[in-house]
This record gives structure tokens, sequence and C-alpha cells, in this order.
């Protein structure tokens, strides 16, 4: 199976965002994202 690897940043109101909130949400929507693609998240 291949492997594929995204790269992304936080910048400006990401970043206070992510402090606020904490990460868990953003991890769930992109893991959601992929396996709605019949992927799987390994890593984030």
């Amino acid at each position: 199976m291949a492997k594929y690897l995204f790269h992304g940043n936080f910048v400006g109101d990401g970043v206070k965002g992510l402090v606020k909130e904490g990460g868990s949400g953003r991890v769930a929507a992109v893991k959601r994202l992929i396996e709605s693609l019949e992927g799987r998240l390994e890593c984030y």
C-alpha cells in the first residue's frame, strides 16, 4: 500500500486557536476526512 505525507503549518490565528482549543478537534477532523477517502491516519 502506498503512503503519502502531507505537510502543513499553523500561522497567526491558527496558532491562537490551537493554544485556546487544543489540537484534538483538528486531529479528529483530519482523521474523518482521510477515513472518508478510505485511508488511514498513522500519525498527526
